[in-house]
């Protein structure tokens, strides 16, 4: 096993993302990351997390979610895999025009594209692996 790598599995109970926040926090602090990115990051591993949560796993506990953290020397990269069907990142910002009733939703992945340095959707065997990164001054 790589030295630097670290992983982790939650259940999709909301309320477990925190601990996948926690330590991407961590994580980020040791690897060298200023306190923004640190904050920034584990923001998008929470949404992450809890979109895989909802959509992907629909809250069944069963289906976990697993997090791989990989530090390299100016960076820090998380894939964050679920068993839900294929998505793509959409292309255009959410609406925030609201009809009568409507729930405005697509925030989350939008959130996540802003906060950290690249952000992509890869498929995996059994489902997604959406993948963030970091990157700062290295050693």
């Amino acid at each position: 096993m790589e030295s630097n790598l670290v992983t982790l599995q939650i259940p999709s109970i909301p309320g477990y993302e925190k601990t996948a926040m926690i330590t991407a926090a961590e994580l980020a602090r040791l690897a060298g990351a200023d306190e923004e990115k640190a904050l920034n990051l584990s923001t998008a591993v929470s949404e992450a997390c809890l979109n895989a949560m909802e959509h992907s796993h629909r809250f069944n506990t069963d289906m976990p979610i697993k997090l791989t953290f990989r530090c390299r020397p100016g960076l820090l990269s998380i894939d964050i895999e679920d068993s839900g069907k294929p998505f793509e990142i959409p292309s255009s910002r959410p609406s925030l025009d609201i009809e009568k009733g409507a729930k405005c939703r697509g925030w989350g992945l939008f959130l996540i594209h802003n906060l950290v340095d690249k952000f992509e959707v890869l498929p995996t065997e059994c489902g997604n692996a959406v993948r963030i990164t970091i990157l700062f001054p290295g050693d």
